[in-house]
């Protein structure tokens, strides 16, 4: 698994968009650990500063009344960062997992809406039988019959990996932009339903759903 370290943390340095939902996990769950710490490392600090006594780190880490009473401004500002990062690390880091792992989740949902695809008034496809691929943070993409395509596209040299779909292979238009449609011809469990089917970059092509033309939507992929 081709892991980098960041800050000692592992991080996803593969070709795919999104690390796997299990080092997704990891790395959460260790980013917790760590701010959750240094939070109590930073109360412990506020209270050894005022009492000078670190005995008891439990007992330090929940200073009294009268300690508080006694603490300086700038040792109170330290105490009420802390506090907010030991509560950041308590309650808000969960949701931020659960939301960085649903970033990658997909589903494919079979429709019978009518598509056109268009490059500058050029048809370049058109479809009553598109599926449907719903992916988190994404545009909604097109995927369609290869039968419905109706210009010869030209298979490319340029490839990517996603964790969740597969290997994308690309097609580029004759006279016309390079990259602007994929496929996947092997791709996995959760993709297997777009199997071989076309999808264009609805950022660089004009999709128009039931007469309704898409505004193209602004993706990494847009001036690509």
């Amino acid at each position: 698994m081709p892991l980098r370290s960041v800050g000692g943390t592992p991080a996803w340095s593969g070709p795919t968009r999104h690390p796997p939902k299990a080092l997704s996990i990891a790395i959460a769950e260790d980013y917790a650990a760590q701010l959750v710490w240094r939070s109590h490392a930073a109360i412990a600090e506020v209270v050894e500063t005022e009492e000078g006594d670190m005995d008891n780190p439990i007992h330090a880490a929940q200073p009294n009344r009268a300690t508080i009473a006694g603490m300086t401004p700038r040792v109170l500002r330290k105490l009420a960062i802390a506090t907010v990062l030991l509560v950041v690390g308590l309650y808000f880091i969960p949701i931020i997992t659960i939301i960085w792992l649903a970033a990658g989740l997909i589903d494919v949902l079979r429709s019978s809406r009518h598509v056109r695809v268009e490059l500058d008034g050029r048809l370049l496809a058109e479809s009553t039988r598109p599926m449907l691929l719903f992916e988190t943070l994404l545009p909604v993409r097109f995927y369609l019959p290869r039968d419905d395509v109706q210009v010869r596209l030209e298979p490319s040299d340029t490839a990517t990996y996603c964790a969740y779909k597969g290997r994308a292979s690309y097609y580029s238009v004759p006279d016309g932009p390079r990259d602007v449609a994929w496929t996947y011809h092997d791709p996995l469990h959760d993709a297997e339903p777009v199997r071989d089917r076309i999808c264009f970059f609805d950022e660089r092509v004009d999709v128009i759903v039931d007469g309704v033309h898409r505004e193209r939507p602004i993706t990494p992929w847009v001036d690509e």
